[in-house]
């Protein structure tokens, strides 16, 4: 058993620092052919056409808004429960964010709260530019349904799959793009696979593949057909000047590294062999928990859960115990336990800067009531969830 649990961690191997090792001691820190490399790898194994890599899931998220002319006036639509970073890239962009409810059973985007807003949107002729459905904790939202009213409501859709590397849905992985424009991945320790930081841009959609690319490097193009200052760009002979570049638009700087590209190669092998394990134990904490009455996230047929978090819901307020006390109390048991999430329209920025309220989605509020992550992670093994259901029948 290990000797503290986490809520997650990675899992780094000897040839995951042979591989970094090899790019250290290379030509190529930064801009190489690792990065490359690394998108290729990524498009064979989810199925996308195109792949770009960047410095960070958040990074990638703001990309994909920039790359669909995400601008002031236009609105997203993004979970209620999610990390912050699924409706701070609209903001970024000046967009103006909306938030659905859960389903209670799957703790992901509720469709029939997603078209309600969209009906009422359009009665008010303010329908989003943009759908960002988070596959929470690594279970798929319903992408069929959510794509029809997408293309009913004329909605671009930026899969969050931070949390569903893995993850797949009617047999369609997570990151295939079938049902969106563009599909987003993180890259963080505590995620399937590692970079250190990193994020993933996968698009079937050549026009934005090439956006995507000039974004990430400061805006800068060399594809001499696009040119626009032809005087400039071309020698006296009417030769392309090898030196030449041009910003037709505003990039940021979201690069990653040829020494995180070389990590991410390595650890995308072993990408099953974690969603493997970490289904393992989640099947062990569903069968030792179902004597405890905790709601559990509900997989359905067709749905395959990655497990990037192992969330319960505990009705508090029939036991003798908070959960401030039961978290401190795992605590001292070694055992890390965490909150994913307070619903982010309750952030002091939101609530400030867009007038949301408390009881503006009353799913998502009882939800937040209730939750505690539990650690899981594939290094993990039976005896250590074993000790951590044992631990919290103590408490409970």
């Amino acid at each position: 058993m290990l000797p503290f649990l986490p809520y997650g961690r990675q899992w780094i191997s000897e040839s995951d620092i042979l591989c970094v090792k090899e790019v250290l001691e290379s030509d190529w820190l930064t801009g190489g052919p690792k990065i490359e490399e690394f998108e290729k790898h990524l498009t064979k194994h989810f199925g996308a056409e195109y792949a770009v890599v960047c410095s960070s899931g958040t990074a990638a998220l703001h990309l994909s808004c920039l790359a669909i002319g995400l601008k002031p006036g236009d609105s997203h639509f993004t979970s209620a429960i999610t990390f912050i970073a699924s409706a701070n890239c609209g903001v970024y962009c000046g967009s103006i964010p909306d938030f659905i409810d859960i389903n209670m059973e799957t703790f992901n985007m509720s469709i029939e709260d997603l078209e309600r807003k969209l009906e009422c949107a359009k009665k008010r002729n303010a329908t989003p530019k943009v759908l960002i459905p988070v596959h929470f904790a690594g279970l798929p939202c319903d992408m069929k349904a959510i794509q029809m009213l997408a293309v009913k409501y004329k909605c671009k859709i930026i899969e969050d799959g931070c949390h569903a590397m893995g993850a797949s849905f009617m047999g369609e992985m997570v990151g295939s793009c079938k049902y969106s424009d563009m599909v987003v991945f993180s890259l963080h320790p505590v995620k399937h696979i590692t970079t250190g930081e990193g994020g993933v841009i996968l698009t079937n959609d050549k026009h934005l593949y090439k956006k995507l690319l000039m974004l990430r490097n400061h805006g800068i193009t060399r594809d001499v057909e696009t040119f626009i200052n032809r005087d400039m760009a071309f020698s006296d002979i009417n030769e392309p000047n090898q030196w030449y570049y041009e910003i037709q638009e505003l990039g940021l700087n979201y690069r990653l590294t040829d020494f995180q590209a070389a990590l991410g190669i390595s650890q995308l092998k072993r990408l099953d062999e974690f969603v493997c394990k970490r289904r393992e134990l989640a099947a062990h904490y569903n069968k030792m928990l179902s004597s405890l009455g905790l709601k559990l996230q509900n997989e359905k047929q067709g749905f395959k859960n990655s497990y990037h978090l192992y969330v319960v819901m505990v009705s508090f307020n029939k036991l003798r115990i908070n959960r401030t006390e039961l978290i401190k109390v795992l605590k001292n048991k070694y055992i890390s336990a965490q909150v994913h999430y307070i619903p982010v329209y309750l952030q002091p920025f939101y609530k400030n800067s867009f007038g949301f309220y408390k009881g503006y989605c009353k799913n998502a509020e009882l939800y937040y009531s209730q939750a505690v992550s539990l650690p899981i992670f594939p290094i993990m093994d039976i005896t250590d969830v074993e000790y951590v259901v044992k631990s919290l029948h103590e408490c409970l």
